[in-house]
């Protein structure tokens, strides 16, 4: 499950560098997303099963570090610990 959550984070960001309009688009964009969500606390609700939220968190902003040839950016992932009415569902 972690490997296809990683790969529908990467799949949002890669395959487009072949459309000039869209390359450079889709880089900065994973970029920016990156900066917005890193050494920042995320919120989660449990409904990614069986993946925890900390786990959640944990692949979404290590797999927007990720550059190419398997190099990384620093990253640091938080979990903020809010209760939103979806997280009662779960319990």
């Amino acid at each position: 499950m972690a490997t296809v959550f990683a790969n529908l984070i990467e799949g949002c960001f890669s395959g487009f560098e072949r459309v000039p309009s869209q390359a450079d688009f889709r880089a900065n964009l994973k970029q920016r997303f990156f900066r917005a969500v890193n050494r920042v606390e995320v919120h989660c609700d449990n409904n990614f099963a069986p993946l925890s939220p900390e786990k959640v968190v944990r692949l979404l902003v290590q797999t927007l570090a990720k550059q190419r040839h398997d190099c990384f950016n620093r990253y640091a992932p938080l979990l903020a610990s809010l209760h939103s009415h979806e997280s009662n569902l779960f319990k």
